[in-house]
């Protein structure tokens, strides 16, 4: 389907057929190889004022499977951007304009920026082996970045340690890269990217800042200082299950891969994993990512979806 004009696929299909054919289409793609984003819209709202917000957040917690807010709504000075479903755009772009809510499309087709991102990758990947080199440009796996780590220890053992700090739900281990120029209880800097998985830039963000270190060190003076009196902590890959997920199954996945006894959810959101409540997933889009994912470990065919209804 890739490449194509899904709104040319099934002319004269209903609503509800609609949505059963890209049910169907989502589950064959989690059960035989990565989910597929295509037609899938990031829209961009300009939300005027209070009200218009509320209408936003009323969208996220009536219809939570319709929209993956990427930048929520905050206040009426900063854009709204959400991801929307292909399945969902008409019913979503007809409730913005009821409500006069302007919006523009950020993003024509999400598939395409994925293919492309994939490209790229495999790209850089064909030269890295042929230079034996690491691209600190491209966007790397987690097998990869682990293999980065332990060179880039062994390269700067007199600045940079690994630490094991344990072990995730899914068993990978997490790593820690300990920047010090020795001396016990020392004050800390601590910092974690890719806390939620599928923001890759920040996994990358982390392996440049762990390479300006080494470089700098000793150059730059106000680093040094730094380094003379404190150590740097960097967690890397701060959800591993998540990443690898994002690499081999669904590029847009967020949470780690954590599942309880009698719980919907497949997974939390580790920076809002908290009593409060702060931006936590809705109950309606946790318990259809429940069933989609059940759905996935039991392999089963479309035939069941209309029995669905």
């Amino acid at each position: 389907m890739q490449g194509t004009q899904r709104g040319g696929l099934v002319p004269g299909l209903s609503p509800l057929d609609r949505r059963t054919l890209l049910f169907c289409n989502f589950i064959l793609a989690v059960a035989w190889g990565q989910v597929n984003f295509t037609g899938d819209q990031v829209l961009r709202v300009l939300a005027k004022n209070e009200k218009q917000l509320s209408l936003l957040r009323d969208l996220e917690t009536q219809k939570p499977q319709k929209v993956d807010f990427w930048r929520g709504p905050a206040r009426p000075s900063l854009p709204v951007d959400m991801r929307v479903p292909f399945s969902e755009l008409p019913s979503v772009k007809a409730y913005l304009k009821s409500h006069g809510l302007a919006y523009s499309i950020m993003i024509k087709d999400i598939q395409v920026l994925l293919d492309e991102e994939r490209d790229a990758m495999a790209k850089s990947r064909r030269l890295e082996r042929s230079t034996n080199s690491f691209s600190y440009s491209s966007y790397h796996t987690l097998d990869e970045i682990y293999s980065w780590i332990d060179n880039f220890v062994a390269e700067h053992s007199n600045l940079v340690s690994k630490i094991h700090i344990g072990k995730s739900f899914e068993n990978r281990s997490i790593l820690v890269l300990k920047f010090s120029t020795g001396g016990p209880n020392r004050p800390a800097i601590w910092i974690d990217t890719g806390i939620h998985s599928r923001e890759w830039i920040t996994h990358a963000t982390g392996i440049w800042i762990s390479q300006k270190i080494v470089n700098a060190y000793g150059k730059d003076h106000v680093l040094k200082r730094i380094l003379n009196t404190m150590d740097i902590f960097i967690e890397i890959v701060t959800n591993p299950d998540g990443f690898a997920f994002t690499h081999s199954m669904n590029r847009l996945w967020r949470k780690n891969k954590s599942s309880q006894p009698g719980i919907f959810c497949i997974g939390v959101d580790l920076n809002r994993n908290w009593k409060a409540g702060f931006g936590a997933t809705l109950r309606w889009s946790c318990i259809l990512m429940a069933i989609l994912w059940s759905l996935y470990l039991t392999t089963k065919s479309c035939s069941i979806l209309p029995r669905m209804q």
